[in-house]
Protein backbone atom coordinates (compact mmCIF):
# COMPACT_ATOMS: atom_id res chain seq x y z
CA UNK A 1 0.00 0.00 0.00
CA UNK A 2 1.18 3.22 -0.96
CA UNK A 3 2.82 5.77 1.94
CA UNK A 4 -0.09 8.46 0.96
CA UNK A 5 -2.78 5.90 0.79
CA UNK A 6 -1.63 4.96 4.37
CA UNK A 7 -1.80 8.25 5.53
CA UNK A 8 -4.97 8.57 4.58
CA UNK A 9 -6.13 6.08 5.83
CA UNK A 10 -4.91 6.70 9.45
CA UNK A 11 -6.49 10.26 9.11
CA UNK A 12 -10.08 8.59 8.51
CA UNK A 13 -9.87 6.46 11.23
CA UNK A 14 -8.35 9.27 13.25
CA UNK A 15 -11.56 11.42 12.17
CA UNK A 16 -13.70 8.77 13.20
CA UNK A 17 -12.71 8.97 16.65
CA UNK A 18 -10.46 5.67 16.00
CA UNK A 19 -7.45 5.80 18.25
CA UNK A 20 -4.81 3.47 17.97
CA UNK A 21 -5.00 -0.55 18.20
CA UNK A 22 -4.43 -1.76 22.05
CA UNK A 23 -3.26 -4.76 23.12
CA UNK A 24 -6.29 -7.14 24.76
CA UNK A 25 -5.64 -7.52 28.61
CA UNK A 26 -5.57 -11.09 30.22
CA UNK A 27 -8.55 -13.12 29.89
CA UNK A 28 -9.91 -13.22 33.58
CA UNK A 29 -12.14 -16.66 34.41
CA UNK A 30 -12.88 -17.51 37.43
CA UNK A 31 -14.42 -20.22 39.49
CA UNK A 32 -18.41 -19.71 38.73
CA UNK A 33 -17.35 -19.35 34.89
CA UNK A 34 -15.50 -22.86 35.23
CA UNK A 35 -17.11 -24.46 38.26
CA UNK A 36 -15.61 -28.13 36.81
CA UNK A 37 -11.89 -26.84 36.77
CA UNK A 38 -12.63 -24.69 40.49
CA UNK A 39 -13.73 -28.33 41.95
CA UNK A 40 -9.73 -29.07 41.66
CA UNK A 41 -8.70 -26.22 44.33
CA UNK A 42 -7.71 -27.11 47.40
CA UNK A 43 -6.00 -24.36 48.99
CA UNK A 44 -6.22 -20.52 48.41
CA UNK A 45 -3.66 -18.21 49.66
CA UNK A 46 -4.07 -14.81 50.72
CA UNK A 47 -1.18 -12.62 50.30
CA UNK A 48 -0.23 -8.80 51.71
CA UNK A 49 3.21 -8.13 50.65
CA UNK A 50 5.60 -6.53 52.95
CA UNK A 51 8.11 -4.00 52.94
CA UNK A 52 11.02 -5.83 53.80
CA UNK A 53 12.97 -3.75 55.68
CA UNK A 54 10.04 -3.35 58.38
CA UNK A 55 10.31 -7.27 58.92
CA UNK A 56 13.98 -6.85 59.51
CA UNK A 57 14.23 -7.55 63.64
CA UNK A 58 13.44 -10.39 65.12
CA UNK A 59 10.22 -8.52 67.26
CA UNK A 60 9.32 -7.47 63.30
CA UNK A 61 6.97 -10.48 62.94
CA UNK A 62 5.16 -10.65 65.72
CA UNK A 63 4.31 -6.96 66.17
CA UNK A 64 2.83 -7.18 62.85
CA UNK A 65 0.80 -9.98 64.04
CA UNK A 66 -0.56 -8.54 66.81
CA UNK A 67 -1.87 -6.21 64.03
CA UNK A 68 -3.32 -8.51 62.01
CA UNK A 69 -4.33 -10.95 64.71
CA UNK A 70 -6.97 -7.97 65.92
CA UNK A 71 -8.57 -7.46 62.72
CA UNK A 72 -9.50 -11.22 62.60
CA UNK A 73 -11.06 -11.11 66.16
CA UNK A 74 -13.07 -7.90 64.98
CA UNK A 75 -14.45 -10.36 62.29
CA UNK A 76 -15.36 -12.96 64.27
CA UNK A 77 -11.88 -14.69 63.60
CA UNK A 78 -10.64 -17.22 66.31
CA UNK A 79 -6.89 -16.89 66.75
CA UNK A 80 -5.29 -19.90 67.84
CA UNK A 81 -1.77 -19.96 69.18
CA UNK A 82 1.13 -22.51 67.26
CA UNK A 83 1.77 -25.17 69.87
CA UNK A 84 5.32 -24.21 69.95
CA UNK A 85 7.06 -20.43 70.13
CA UNK A 86 7.69 -19.06 66.95
CA UNK A 87 11.10 -20.29 65.44
CA UNK A 88 12.11 -18.89 62.24
CA UNK A 89 12.49 -21.98 59.62
CA UNK A 90 15.32 -20.93 57.12
CA UNK A 91 15.55 -22.35 53.55
CA UNK A 92 18.29 -21.70 50.62
CA UNK A 93 16.00 -19.98 48.02
CA UNK A 94 17.65 -19.64 43.96
CA UNK A 95 15.25 -18.51 41.66
CA UNK A 96 16.30 -20.09 37.82
CA UNK A 97 15.83 -18.75 34.66
CA UNK A 98 17.49 -18.48 31.31
CA UNK A 99 19.83 -15.40 30.32
CA UNK A 100 16.30 -14.26 28.72
CA UNK A 101 14.41 -15.28 31.18
CA UNK A 102 12.27 -17.50 29.19
CA UNK A 103 10.34 -18.83 31.75
CA UNK A 104 9.11 -16.03 33.16
CA UNK A 105 8.27 -14.56 29.27
CA UNK A 106 5.62 -17.57 29.38
CA UNK A 107 4.21 -17.30 32.67
CA UNK A 108 6.40 -19.45 34.89
CA UNK A 109 8.55 -19.32 37.73
CA UNK A 110 11.42 -22.00 38.48
CA UNK A 111 12.58 -22.42 42.73
CA UNK A 112 15.16 -24.73 44.17
CA UNK A 113 14.69 -24.94 47.84
CA UNK A 114 16.78 -26.74 50.15
CA UNK A 115 16.82 -26.62 54.26
CA UNK A 116 19.96 -24.35 55.22
CA UNK A 117 22.68 -26.41 56.61
CA UNK A 118 25.01 -23.98 57.88
CA UNK A 119 26.02 -22.44 54.39
CA UNK A 120 26.87 -25.66 52.87
CA UNK A 121 25.25 -26.91 49.67
CA UNK A 122 21.73 -28.06 50.52
CA UNK A 123 22.19 -31.53 48.74
CA UNK A 124 18.57 -32.79 48.24
CA UNK A 125 16.53 -30.27 47.08
CA UNK A 126 12.62 -29.36 45.76
CA UNK A 127 12.25 -27.81 42.65
CA UNK A 128 8.90 -26.36 42.12
CA UNK A 129 7.59 -24.96 38.81
CA UNK A 130 4.97 -22.95 38.88
CA UNK A 131 2.72 -21.17 36.91
CA UNK A 132 -0.05 -18.15 37.36
CA UNK A 133 -2.34 -16.99 35.31
CA UNK A 134 -6.48 -14.65 35.70
CA UNK A 135 -7.66 -18.08 33.96
CA UNK A 136 -8.41 -20.95 36.00
CA UNK A 137 -9.24 -23.02 32.82
CA UNK A 138 -6.06 -22.06 31.80
CA UNK A 139 -4.33 -22.77 35.34
CA UNK A 140 -5.94 -26.13 35.51
CA UNK A 141 -4.70 -27.14 32.25
CA UNK A 142 -0.83 -26.26 32.89
CA UNK A 143 0.88 -29.78 32.65
CA UNK A 144 3.64 -29.54 35.32
CA UNK A 145 3.62 -33.44 35.83
CA UNK A 146 6.85 -34.75 36.24
CA UNK A 147 8.78 -37.68 34.69
CA UNK A 148 7.80 -40.25 38.18
CA UNK A 149 11.57 -40.87 38.24
CA UNK A 150 11.67 -38.43 41.58
CA UNK A 151 9.18 -37.96 44.26
CA UNK A 152 6.33 -35.89 43.10
CA UNK A 153 3.60 -33.45 44.30
CA UNK A 154 0.87 -31.06 42.71
CA UNK A 155 -0.78 -28.37 44.22
CA UNK A 156 -3.72 -26.32 42.29
CA UNK A 157 -4.91 -22.73 44.23
CA UNK A 158 -6.21 -19.81 44.30
CA UNK A 159 -3.76 -16.94 45.24
CA UNK A 160 -5.31 -13.26 45.97
CA UNK A 161 -2.34 -11.12 46.34
CA UNK A 162 -3.57 -8.17 48.50
CA UNK A 163 -1.89 -5.45 46.54
CA UNK A 164 -1.65 -1.89 48.86
CA UNK A 165 -2.35 0.19 45.84
CA UNK A 166 -5.52 -1.42 45.48
CA UNK A 167 -8.85 -0.27 47.02
CA UNK A 168 -9.30 -2.94 50.16
CA UNK A 169 -11.30 -5.81 49.34
CA UNK A 170 -11.17 -5.77 45.56
CA UNK A 171 -8.10 -7.54 44.91
CA UNK A 172 -8.45 -9.98 41.63
CA UNK A 173 -7.73 -13.77 42.32
CA UNK A 174 -4.66 -15.65 40.47
CA UNK A 175 -5.03 -18.98 39.53
CA UNK A 176 -1.43 -21.58 40.09
CA UNK A 177 -0.90 -24.69 38.97
CA UNK A 178 2.18 -26.05 40.71
CA UNK A 179 4.61 -29.11 40.27
CA UNK A 180 7.16 -30.01 43.00
CA UNK A 181 9.76 -32.39 42.85
CA UNK A 182 12.72 -33.64 45.10
CA UNK A 183 15.78 -34.55 43.95
CA UNK A 184 19.50 -34.69 45.02
CA UNK A 185 21.06 -30.89 43.94
CA UNK A 186 24.90 -31.85 41.77
CA UNK A 187 25.75 -28.50 42.37
CA UNK A 188 26.35 -27.70 38.84
CA UNK A 189 24.23 -25.89 36.76
CA UNK A 190 20.89 -27.00 35.44
CA UNK A 191 19.97 -26.66 31.51
CA UNK A 192 16.60 -26.45 30.48
CA UNK A 193 16.89 -30.21 28.55
CA UNK A 194 17.40 -31.40 32.10
CA UNK A 195 13.98 -29.25 33.06
CA UNK A 196 12.26 -30.95 30.25
CA UNK A 197 13.52 -34.12 31.57
CA UNK A 198 11.71 -33.61 35.15
CA UNK A 199 8.53 -31.75 33.73
CA UNK A 200 8.31 -33.04 30.28
CA UNK A 201 5.19 -30.24 29.90
CA UNK A 202 7.52 -27.74 29.17
CA UNK A 203 9.17 -29.78 26.14
CA UNK A 204 9.96 -26.92 23.43
CA UNK A 205 8.42 -23.78 25.50
CA UNK A 206 12.08 -22.75 26.98
CA UNK A 207 14.26 -22.62 24.32
CA UNK A 208 17.39 -25.04 23.48
CA UNK A 209 17.72 -27.82 25.29
CA UNK A 210 21.73 -26.72 26.36
CA UNK A 211 20.50 -23.39 27.50
CA UNK A 212 21.61 -22.80 31.11
CA UNK A 213 19.26 -22.53 34.09
CA UNK A 214 20.70 -19.58 36.65
CA UNK A 215 19.94 -17.50 39.34
CA UNK A 216 17.85 -14.77 38.48
CA UNK A 217 19.84 -11.53 38.90
CA UNK A 218 22.52 -13.63 40.03
CA UNK A 219 21.02 -13.83 43.55
CA UNK A 220 20.88 -16.43 46.05
CA UNK A 221 18.35 -16.42 48.84
CA UNK A 222 17.51 -17.05 52.57
CA UNK A 223 14.35 -17.60 53.51
CA UNK A 224 12.69 -16.89 56.75
CA UNK A 225 9.55 -18.94 57.70
CA UNK A 226 8.09 -17.73 61.01
CA UNK A 227 4.64 -19.32 61.74
CA UNK A 228 2.17 -17.00 63.59
CA UNK A 229 -0.48 -19.36 64.42
CA UNK A 230 -4.11 -20.44 62.82
CA UNK A 231 -7.16 -17.96 62.23
CA UNK A 232 -10.52 -20.20 62.07
CA UNK A 233 -13.76 -18.53 59.92
CA UNK A 234 -16.42 -20.81 60.74
CA UNK A 235 -14.95 -24.16 59.66
CA UNK A 236 -12.27 -22.92 57.56
CA UNK A 237 -8.60 -23.03 59.14
CA UNK A 238 -6.22 -20.70 57.81
CA UNK A 239 -2.57 -20.97 58.62
CA UNK A 240 -0.68 -17.61 59.21
CA UNK A 241 2.96 -16.91 58.40
CA UNK A 242 5.34 -14.03 57.47
CA UNK A 243 7.94 -14.87 55.05
CA UNK A 244 11.36 -12.85 54.13
CA UNK A 245 13.48 -13.36 51.60
CA UNK A 246 17.50 -12.40 52.13
CA UNK A 247 20.16 -12.12 49.81
CA UNK A 248 23.25 -14.37 50.36
CA UNK A 249 25.54 -13.49 51.79
CA UNK A 250 24.48 -9.51 52.48
CA UNK A 251 21.71 -10.30 54.61
CA UNK A 252 19.83 -7.75 52.90
CA UNK A 253 16.02 -7.97 53.21
CA UNK A 254 14.69 -7.84 49.28
CA UNK A 255 10.91 -8.78 49.70
CA UNK A 256 8.31 -10.02 52.43
CA UNK A 257 4.77 -11.01 53.22
CA UNK A 258 1.93 -12.02 55.55
CA UNK A 259 0.26 -15.60 54.53
CA UNK A 260 -2.88 -16.67 55.16
CA UNK A 261 -3.36 -20.33 53.74
CA UNK A 262 -6.85 -22.14 53.58
CA UNK A 263 -6.69 -25.81 53.02
CA UNK A 264 -9.94 -26.84 51.53
CA UNK A 265 -11.53 -30.02 51.37
CA UNK A 266 -13.83 -28.81 48.57
CA UNK A 267 -13.47 -25.33 46.78
CA UNK A 268 -17.24 -25.56 46.61
CA UNK A 269 -18.64 -27.09 49.89
CA UNK A 270 -16.45 -23.85 51.79
CA UNK A 271 -19.08 -21.88 53.08
CA UNK A 272 -19.24 -18.28 51.28
CA UNK A 273 -19.45 -16.08 55.08
CA UNK A 274 -16.08 -17.94 55.91
CA UNK A 275 -14.33 -16.88 52.50
CA UNK A 276 -16.31 -13.47 53.24
CA UNK A 277 -14.54 -13.29 56.54
CA UNK A 278 -11.10 -13.99 55.48
CA UNK A 279 -11.47 -11.28 52.92
CA UNK A 280 -12.88 -8.77 54.99
CA UNK A 281 -9.82 -9.33 57.21
CA UNK A 282 -6.93 -9.05 55.05
CA UNK A 283 -8.65 -6.10 53.64
CA UNK A 284 -8.90 -4.45 57.18
CA UNK A 285 -5.40 -5.52 57.54
CA UNK A 286 -4.26 -3.95 54.54
CA UNK A 287 -5.86 -0.68 55.88
CA UNK A 288 -4.51 -0.82 59.26
CA UNK A 289 -0.90 -1.91 58.22
CA UNK A 290 -0.16 1.23 55.86
CA UNK A 291 3.45 1.23 57.29
CA UNK A 292 4.12 -1.71 57.08
CA UNK A 293 3.13 -2.25 53.13
CA UNK A 294 5.14 -3.14 49.87
CA UNK A 295 6.05 -2.19 46.79
CA UNK A 296 6.30 -5.46 44.76
CA UNK A 297 3.78 -7.81 44.17
CA UNK A 298 5.50 -11.23 44.77
CA UNK A 299 9.14 -12.31 46.21
CA UNK A 300 9.59 -13.72 42.86
CA UNK A 301 8.71 -10.36 41.18
CA UNK A 302 11.12 -8.56 43.95
CA UNK A 303 13.59 -10.86 42.24
CA UNK A 304 13.54 -10.44 38.83
CA UNK A 305 12.58 -6.96 39.44
CA UNK A 306 10.09 -5.97 37.45
CA UNK A 307 6.36 -6.74 38.05
CA UNK A 308 4.90 -10.05 35.80
CA UNK A 309 2.62 -9.63 33.09
CA UNK A 310 -0.31 -12.74 33.41
CA UNK A 311 -1.04 -13.84 30.13
CA UNK A 312 -4.33 -15.83 30.07
CA UNK A 313 -2.77 -18.77 28.65
CA UNK A 314 0.05 -18.81 30.87
CA UNK A 315 1.33 -22.80 30.73
CA UNK A 316 -1.43 -24.13 28.92
CA UNK A 317 -0.66 -26.19 26.01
Amino acid sequence: MAAPLVAALAAVLLAAGCGPVRPRGPQVVGAREAPQAAAGVHFRSWVLPLDPARLDGKRAPMEFWQIAAAEARRRGGVVEAPRNPPKPVRDLIVVLDTPDQALRRNGFVLRRRGRDRRGQDPGTCEFTLEARTTDIRAAHATNVQSSGKEPFTQHFAEEVVVLGASPPGTSPSLWSMEGNVRRYDKGRTMTVGELQAIFPGTAGRFGAPDAPLLPVNGTNLEQTEVDLGTIVFGATRARAAVVVWREVPTRRPIAADFELVEKLPDYWSQQPADAGAARETMAAVQAAARGWLGSMPTRAEAVYGVPFALPSQAGAR
